[in-house]
């Protein structure tokens, strides 16, 4: 998927006081708030075993006229096994944008391996993205400078016994770093 924008202005009105007379007068002049601006959306998608899994390629681009550009690129997967009892699944992402008229690259991961049924379900789960790691330009990314560990067991009886219908057990540890090692 492709877009490309026009030059976007805007009519700026400013009032000026002459220093000899006192005078006011105006003045306006178009101001340019976007500039023309090409928007690139690349995805390809390969199905794995029977339709259970996949992994698939992610790109953007975004680039402009005499302004910085941006750009991502990254590879996801699920893989499900054993009817679809047990699964893997994450990502890998880099960037590169321009911030403060230096070019920064950044990365991101995150994987999952969990269990999803039985009596005994978990997950266990990994996601970080570097201090650089910069998406906005075409996504969204609620914060960058972080890695985030999380576990959770969970003992599931879905049976009736003594009064209840059924129990589940569960035990998390979760947190979130940023890499000066302070909790967030």
């Amino acid at each position: 998927m492709t877009a490309l924008t026009a030059k976007e202005y805007a009519q700026v009105e400013t009032t000026l006081v002459r220093q000899v007379s006192g005078a006011e007068h105006q003045e306006h002049r178009d101001f340019l708030v976007e500039p023309r601006t090409h928007f690139l959306v690349g995805r390809v998608k390969q199905d794995l075993f029977a339709g259970n899994s996949h992994i698939g390629l992610l790109g953007t681009a975004v680039q402009r006229d005499r302004a910085p550009s941006a750009y991502t690129g990254g590879i996801d997967w699920t893989l499900k096994w054993r009817d679809n009892g047990y699964s893997f699944w994450g990502q890998l992402v880099g960037s590169r944008a321009t911030e403060d008229d230096r070019r920064r690259s950044g990365w991101g991961n995150m994987a999952v391996l969990s269990k999803d049924n039985g009596w005994l379900r978990g997950e266990l789960w990994w996601g970080a993205y570097s201090r650089h790691f910069e998406i906005d330009d075409l996504g969204f990314q609620w914060r960058s400078d972080f890695y985030n560990p999380w576990l959770w067991i969970q003992l599931r009886q879905e049976e009736d016994w003594a009064v209840f219908r059924r129990s589940f057990y569960n035990f998390n540890r979760w947190g979130t770093w940023n890499y000066y090692w302070l909790n967030i």
